[in-house]
This record gives C-alpha cells, structure tokens and sequence, in this order.
C-alpha cells in the first residue's frame, strides 16, 4: 500500500472521529467487532478495509459507530452519485443565471433588429 492511500484511510478515519466524538482507536477497530461470520463473508466477497472507510461501505460503518458525517463529506457522496443531475443541473442554472443578467441588464432588447 503506497502514502497517498495510507494517508488518505488516516483522513478518513479522523473525519469519522470528529463525526461520532470516538477516538481514532475505536473509529480503526470498529469494523473488526463485527460478528465473525460477517467478517468472512466480506473477506469471500473481497471487501478491503477501504471499501468501509472511503467507499460504499462508509456509510455503514458510521452508523455503527452513530456517527453524522460532515456535511462537505456528504454533499460530495451526493455529487459523486449524481453526477450527471449535479452537471446538467449547474449548466441550467448558469444559463438562467446569465441570461437573466443579461435581460436586467438591457443589453438583449437593444441589440436585436427590429
């Protein structure tokens, strides 16, 4: 395992720290309390420890540790889901944005040919 991901599983760790007030110690061992069984059943489906701390798995693993994840954390998890809604949706709104400017600022009316 190279830095970049060691650190950024450190990163994730200590958000869901600050998230549930936990100790980074109790927020790193928490997937290892779970049942035996599940256990080897996430190691047959070959679930990493990373699929709990930066992937789908997260969200599980807050909940158990009745964590509320950071705001930031979770309208960038919305984004990453729904990126397609979030793209077209930030170009609709520009162009509302722009053409509304536009019109309020007279500059359309008056360059168009009568």
């Amino acid at each position: 395992m190279d830095f970049t991901t060691r650190d950024r599983y450190r990163h994730a760790v200590e958000e869901l720290a600050r998230g549930c007030g936990a100790s980074e110690l109790k927020v790193a061992a928490a997937r290892y309390q779970w049942p035996l069984r599940k256990i080897r059943s996430m190691i047959r489906t070959g679930k990493h420890v990373g699929y709990y701390l930066i992937d789908d798995g997260r969200p599980r693993l807050a909940s158990q540790l009745a964590c509320r994840e950071a705001m930031m954390h979770r309208m960038l998890q919305w984004v990453y889901r729904n990126h397609t809604s979030a793209y077209i949706s930030s170009i609709i709104l520009v162009t509302i944005a722009s053409v509304s400017a536009i019109l309020a600022a007279g500059i359309l009316p008056e360059t168009m040919p009568r």
